[in-house]
């Protein structure tokens, strides 16, 4: 089992790159939302297709809207790696 927070730098450089002379990332949310959902595909193509932790087995993905502007995704990834931990787990669970 892996849980991961994966948040953004709204000051990154694809951001940036993006905004007009004076503005400042808190005034275009449609950029540093754009730029987001780009690198949070991009993340989950690396643990789904590439393998990154093992196979994929299942996954839970949360958003959550923080202040300024920024967004915060929480994964919890289940592999072939921790099946059998989650069996025990469950089998603990519901005793």
């Amino acid at each position: 089992m892996i849980f991961i927070t994966f948040t953004m730098n709204v000051f990154c450089t694809e951001v940036m790159q993006q905004l007009l002379p004076g503005q400042t990332p808190y005034d275009r949310p449609d950029i540093i939302a754009r730029v987001f959902w780009q690198k949070y595909r991009a993340f989950i193509h690396e643990i789904e297709k590439d393998n990154i932790f093992g196979k994929t087995i299942a996954r839970v993905s949360t958003v959550e809207f923080q202040k300024r502007g920024k967004y915060c995704i929480r994964i919890f990834d289940v592999n072939e790696y921790s099946c059998s931990y989650i069996s025990l787990l469950s089998f603990r669970l519901h005793q």
